[in-house]
Order: C-alpha cells, then sequence, then structure tokens
C-alpha cells in the first residue's frame, strides 16, 4: 500500500469520519488560531494541538551595546503570529516545551573580546553562549535551548559582549536568526 495523504480544512470546518456504525464524526481540523487539533470522535478529546513555530532574522543594519535585545525585523515564516518583528519578541500561545535555537553574527569584532547573546524566557536566562573573538572578521555564536513555558511568557535573545560600545550584527538569513518551534504541548 501507497502513503496515504487527506487535505484538513481550516477555519473551523472538520474534517469527518465515518465511525463503525456509519455515523460521520469530527476527527481533525484547523482552528481559527491555525492551530491544528487532532482527536478522538467529535474532537471532544484533542490529542494534538501544536503548529507552533516561527524563524525570523535580522535584516536591516543594526549595533547593539551589551543588555539589548535584538530585535528581529524580518520573518521567514510564523505560523501563529506570535514574533513581534517590532520587538524581536516571540510570546508563547499555549504552553508546553519548546526548542529555541538562535545565531547572532558579530560584524566586527576586536581580537581577545568576548561575544555572544542569552535566552530569555521573560526574566529567566534559558541560554547563555559566550566565546572569544581571536580575529576582526565576522565571529558568530551559536545555542539551542529546549525548555517549559506557560503561554503568554516571552522568549527573546539578548545581545552579550564586552566591547564596550555598541557593536554592529551581520545582517541577512546568514548572519542573525532565531527559530522556535513548540515541541510538545502541555
Amino acid at each position: 500500500s501507497g502513503d496515504t495523504s487527506i487535505d484538513i480544512p481550516v477555519n473551523n470546518i472538520p474534517l469527518r469520519q465515518d465511525d463503525s456504525g456509519g455515523t460521520p464524526q469530527n476527527v481533525a481540523k484547523v482552528n481559527s488560531s491555525n492551530y491544528l487539533e487532532i482527536g478522538d470522535a467529535d474532537l471532544a478529546g484533542v490529542l494534538v494541538k501544536n503548529i507552533v513555530s516561527c524563524k525570523v532574522y535580522r535584516n536591516a543594519a543594526l549595533s547593539l551595546a551589551t543588555g539589548a535585545t535584538i530585535v528581529f525585523d524580518t520573518e521567514v515564516w510564523d505560523d501563529g503570529a506570535d514574533h513581534n518583528t517590532g520587538t524581536g519578541i516571540f510570546t508563547v500561545p499555549i504552553a508546553g516545551t519548546y526548542l529555541v535555537s538562535s545565531i547572532v553574527t558579530w560584524a566586527t569584532p576586536t581580537d581577545a573580546k568576548r561575544y555572544g547573546h542569552v535566552v530569555y524566557l521573560d526574566a529567566v536566562i534559558m541560554g547563555n553562549t559566550l566565546a572569544y573573538a581571536r580575529s576582526t572578521s565576522q565571529m558568530a555564536t551559536s545555542q539551542t535551548c529546549v525548555f517549559k513555558a506557560t503561554a503568554g511568557q516571552e522568549i527573546k535573545i539578548v545581545a552579550s559582549h564586552d566591547h564596550g560600545s555598541a557593536l554592529s550584527l551581520t545582517v541577512g538569513l546568514g548572519g542573525t536568526q532565531m527559530q522556535v518551534l513548540l515541541i510538545g504541548a502541555a
């Protein structure tokens, strides 16, 4: 037998399947918040509800002092419109376990100075990376964090360096970016 694929309707229109008695039952839908719901008969017990992901990057030139939030101004995708391109903050839409991956590329580091970035969930540090520059060409720091979050909490990436003054980031998709993915709903 070959693979089977189905189209799941959007806008709260359910995918229906007949039960053993021939009665149609709702088994899946993409709700108005763009989350996939898969459940038992008539979606009485939702088993999966987790299309939450984004990939964003910094496209416009930016210089940052240490401690400043990196504002990712361009979205490759943002499934639930949870990322704010004006603030760089991702607001957690539903409780669960999240994977956050980030790369920050410094355009003109100074030899023997430290450069990195911090992943915050609200005011709590969830990940921190710091490396010493060994040249004055571009330098990237990257990290991946997995943590539990509740709805309404905010994820942000903050610049970290001991350069002494504001420092430019390398921009574009290959430069400074963040990805957020819900890997398990609570």
